[in-house]
């Protein structure tokens, strides 16, 4: 018995040891959680990088031209070679990745990594949202879209005037939706938690200490093969996938989990990072945009900017004569529904479903 015991000290310390070796020596040391660490970038130690491989340090406003993972030390996310470059910026004694929300962003393929679950943790700072689903993170497998092989954290469809739309959207549960309760300014500090639970078939998304959203998941592989930070990559439209939806603000760290993280784990990572961006979030907003997007100007005869409606409810018909029955079926990106000739019900997906519906207990309400 005591020989074996011995053995199985042996063996956890050789796997704490290889654990840890994946993680880059010039790494920040005061994060203790890294079991599980697939993805750890971290703007302010891209000059502790360059420095252990014997380069220059960057001035801040410099162009970068790789950010290195320090969860796997040999893997770097960098700009395609035609494309603007994302600055690294200093603001106090903080440093952020700056994303000019025209075209830069980093692109890292061939990971090889597929996860079940994740915990995904984003600190970062919009500084503006002109719509069409400007992206913080997003995974996918080699030329399919991130919704459907990975997955996208962005700003969501519409041009806002604040940080009031996250779209956290994957594999398993499709479908664009804003999981942001709350409203921010733009330009100030946040941290973006993304948990996608296998095995509560569930994914969540939390803001800061506040806002909470849930939304079901069909328990489905997520691709890591290639990730984009500061854009998403997707083309719902003819041709080939692309990076689309630049970002426009600054990221200071991403860190992505190959697991579902326990609740002592997940509240010592809160704690490393609200440690280490306390003093960056009380400098902020700084160098923000002097005037909005075209996009959301107001016209120069006057007028009011919109306003959310409050406990809007999830269908409203405008045109009086009509009811409205919600149908017990979910079914994700869809966007068009008819009756055929012979009644039968019809719907049709952005991403090329085609659903028939039918109502199999003659209530009138298709069901399956």
């Amino acid at each position: 018995v005591s020989m074996l015991r011995f053995l199985i000290v042996i063996l956890t310390l050789l796997t704490t040891i290889e654990t840890q070796a994946q993680v880059a020596e010039w790494a920040d040391t005061d994060l203790q959680v890294r079991e599980g660490l697939q993805l750890w970038l971290d703007a302010s130690r891209v000059n502790a990088f360059r420095k252990s491989a014997n380069d220059s340090e960057l001035a801040s406003g410099t162009p970068v031209t790789s950010w290195p993972n320090a969860a796997a030390p040999k893997q770097r996310f960098e700009p395609p070679n035609e494309n603007p470059k994302p600055k690294l910026i200093q603001i106090g004694d903080s440093w952020v990745m700056r994303f000019d929300g025209e075209a830069d962003h980093f692109r890292m393929v061939g990971s090889g990594v597929n996860l079940e679950s994740a915990t995904v943790l984003i600190v970062a700072a919009p500084h503006s949202n002109q719509g069409d689903f400007r992206g913080f993170f997003a995974s996918n497998a080699p030329e399919q879209k991130d919704y459907e092989s990975g997955f996208t954290i962005d700003l969501g469809p519409g041009p806002t005037l604040k940080f009031e739309q996250v779209n956290f959207e994957r594999r398993g549960f499709g479908g664009a939706r804003d999981m942001l309760s709350a409203v921010y300014d733009f330009g100030t500090l946040h941290t973006i938690e993304a948990y996608i639970d296998r095995s509560m078939q569930e994914v969540r998304l939390r803001i800061d200490d506040g806002s909470r959203e849930v939304r079901k998941l069909l328990p489905k592989e997520i691709s890591f093969e290639q990730m984009t930070v500061g854009a998403r990559f997707v083309n719902n439209g003819p041709g080939a996938q692309h990076v689309h939806g630049p970002f426009h603000g600054d990221i200071a760290e991403i860190l992505v989990y190959d697991r579902m993280l326990s609740e002592d784990e997940i509240k010592a990572v809160r704690r490393y990072l609200s440690s280490k961006y306390k003093k960056l979030e009380d400098e902020l907003p700084t160098e923000l945009p002097t005037e909005l997007p075209t996009e959301l100007k107001l016209p120069a005869s006057g007028g009011k900017a919109l306003v959310k409606a409050e406990n809007a409810p999830a269908i409203q018909m405008l045109q009086p004569g009509f009811s409205v029955r919600e149908i017990p079926v979910e079914l994700t990106n869809v966007n068009n529904v008819r009756f055929r000739a012979d009644g039968k019900l019809v719907t049709l997906g952005y991403n090329g479903d085609i659903h028939l519906l039918s109502d199999t207990d003659g209530d009138g309400i298709e069901d399956e």
